[in-house]
């Protein structure tokens, strides 16, 4: 029997934790598709890192709305080129206040030095 999962807190928070990182290797990118999406302004891919077989994303968060928002961001661990998904991990951003930009980390354990990382979705509430 496995042990329950953790109850999602609603603050910036990250699947695999948040780990000290090193190496700063890989692309920071939006799929092409993604750069049309209404959020895409919104959202941010900062860094894409790997370091002790955990890949890091820094994603910063701006609300361009008139009314605080949640947001929970998804980004995609890839192989070189896109060809190949490692993995996958989100972050949420709860109450986040109109024109304030908040930061926030989505962990993967697992990728290869060479990855990239690629917002993958974007779900805006509020």
């Amino acid at each position: 029997m496995f042990p329950p999962l953790p109850t999602p807190r609603p603050v910036v928070a990250s699947i695999a934790g948040v780990v000290a990182f090193a190496a700063l290797v890989g692309g920071c990118a939006f799929g092409p598709e993604e750069a049309e999406k209404d959020w895409a302004p919104d959202v941010a891919l900062d860094t894409c890192r790997y370091a002790g077989g955990t890949g890091r994303a820094d994603v910063t968060v701006t609300n361009s709305g008139d009314e605080p928002a949640d947001y929970r961001v998804e980004v995609a661990f890839l192989a070189p080129g896109g060809e190949r998904t490692y993995g996958v991990g989100s972050t949420t951003v709860a109450d986040a206040e109109p024109g304030a930009a908040t930061d926030g980390v989505v962990s993967f354990a697992g990728g290869l030095p060479d990855m990239e990382c690629e917002i993958s979705d974007v779900d805006r509430s509020g």
